[in-house]
Order: C-alpha cells, then sequence, then structure tokens
C-alpha cells in the first residue's frame, strides 16, 4: 500500500536576512524579518536575551529625570586600549553633557567597574555624540566647531578642547 505524500516545509535560514525581496519572488531558506533573533550560520536561530540588572547591582546617581533622558537616548561606546594599555576596555555612556566610565573587566560593572565621570563643557546637553578611540585616547564630536579629546590618567579623566579645521578646495580659514 502506498503512503500518501504529505508536503513538508523546511526553515533552515541559511541564505540569512533578505529585505529586498518582494513576496512573490521571495526565495526559501531566508527572512525578511527578525526581530529579537540571532541567525546562526548553520541555519539554526536563537532568541535574544533580555536586559536586566545585575546581581548585586547600584544605580549611579545622576540629576537627570527620566524625561530629559527619554528626550536624547544614551549613547554607549565602547574605548579599547585605554590610554594605551592593551588591556584596559572602557565602556563610555553619554547621558546629557556627561561621560560615565566603566571597567569592563570588572564582575560587576555598576559596583566594582565604575571609574567616573567626566562632564564636557561648552558641549550641548540635548545632542548625541559621536566617540571614536585614537592611540589610546577618546575623541568626542557633540555637533559643535570643537572636540573634545578624553584622556585617562588613573585614577581621574580629563578633556582637552581643540577647534576642528577642515581643509577643502579653499583652504583653511584661521
Amino acid at each position: 500500500m502506498p503512503k500518501p505524500s504529505t508536503k513538508v516545509e523546511f526553515n533552515t535560514f541559511v541564505k540569512g536576512l533578505i529585505t529586498e525581496a518582494s513576496p512573490l519572488n521571495f526565495p526559501p531558506n531566508s527572512s525578511l524579518d527578525e526581530e529579537n533573533f540571532e541567525l546562526n550560520r548553520d541555519g539554526s536561530r536563537q532568541r535574544r536575551r533580555g536586559i536586566a540588572f545585575e546581581n548585586a547591582y547600584s544605580l549611579i546617581p545622576t540629576t537627570l529625570t527620566v524625561a530629559d533622558i527619554s528626550a536624547t537616548p544614551p549613547v554607549t561606546y565602547r574605548w579599547a586600549e585605554v590610554a594605551g594599555d592593551v588591556t584596559r576596555n572602557f565602556m563610555v555612556i553619554q547621558v546629557s553633557s556627561t561621560l560615565y566610565f566603566f571597567d569592563m573587566a570588572e564582575e560587576s560593572m555598576s559596583t566594582d567597574g565604575f571609574v567616573g565621570s567626566l562632564v564636557l563643557t561648552g558641549f550641548p546637553s540635548n545632542a548625541r555624540y559621536s566617540l571614536s578611540s585614537i592611540d589610546g585616547f577618546l575623541a568626542v564630536a557633540g555637533g559643535v566647531d570643537t572636540i573634545a579629546i578624553v584622556s585617562y590618567d588613573n585614577p581621574g579623566f580629563s578633556a582637552s578642547y581643540e577647534r576642528l579645521i577642515v581643509r577643502d578646495l579653499w583652504g583653511v580659514e584661521v
């Protein structure tokens, strides 16, 4: 007696995330939208974990309200090779015009890992800053004509401010 044939659908997702295909010509083994999932190279997918407080966490006090923080969401950046030390990495969080620094090597970043903070004077408090690591220094641009160059001298932080000079076809304005 022959077995009845049934259609079996296999979703391996080995082609990954494809956003430009239409529903009419959508390729097999791919996905149009993945939210809160990680697509692995072997075709499997894993759910992303949520965010939770650390064990024995402590809150860092600020003078900001929830409305202030909601108006301009915080910016995070991984500052690698702080002060030229290849083993030291800091997590930098910009809230308003203040930078908070956390040592990523510590088990509990909120309690043992908090290294310090630095207020950038002359920078807008309602802007998201761009951060970059250059030769052990942290360069911060905030949409003004100066950049802040943050340095770490154990145990504190300092900032020097430099004016941006752009050379173009017509030269440099001094």
